[in-house]
């Protein structure tokens, strides 16, 4: 189970996140940031800047989700 199956349809991002144990928090960050991840107690936290659009926002997940991989 990777990026690429929820990409191509094959997952949905709640089942790559679970994969992974990661979960995705929206903060308001400094307008340059648009997210980060951080591992802790064995959970990834993906922080993605709650100002960004809709399209940002998945953008930033795909990129945060990469690092995890």
């Amino acid at each position: 189970m990777n990026l690429k199956n929820m990409i191509m349809g094959n997952i949905n991002q709640q089942e790559l996140l679970n994969y992974h144990n990661a979960s995705v928090i929206y903060e308001e960050l400094p307008s340059g940031v648009r997210g980060f991840v951080f591992y802790h107690d064995d959970i990834y936290f993906i922080i993605i800047n709650k100002y960004l659009s809709y399209y940002k926002k998945k953008k930033t997940l795909i990129h945060e989700i990469a690092h995890i991989e």
